[in-house]
């Protein structure tokens, strides 16, 4: 069973795997940054901020930016609900 498939699992976990390098090039994308400010805010070259832009798409199997916006929203929205269940839990456990 591919990772992505498993209902088990929050939102967020089925996701792939992403490098700190495509968590900031996944953050800058989200904040409409273009390849070449991402190149100079990462002190990388141009064709270097273009390939690990193409690379993460692929890896999201998203195929445009706002593809990229609605991800980084969701992992935000279910890692943050996520987050507040298993506060509410350990809370339930307390009382």
């Amino acid at each position: 069973m591919d990772y992505r498939d498993d209902p088990t699992k929050p939102e967020f976990e089925r996701s792939p795997k992403l490098t700190n390098r495509e968590l900031q090039v996944l953050t800058l994308i989200a904040e409409g940054t273009s390849s070449k400010q991402i190149a100079a805010n990462l002190g990388i070259s141009f064709k270097t901020a273009v390939t690990h832009r193409m690379r993460l798409m692929e890896k999201l199997d998203v195929h445009d930016v706002a593809g990229v916006v609605r991800f980084t929203c969701v992992q935000i929205s279910c890692l943050t609900i996520f987050q507040a269940l298993r506060t509410l839990d350990m809370a339930s456990l307390r009382a």
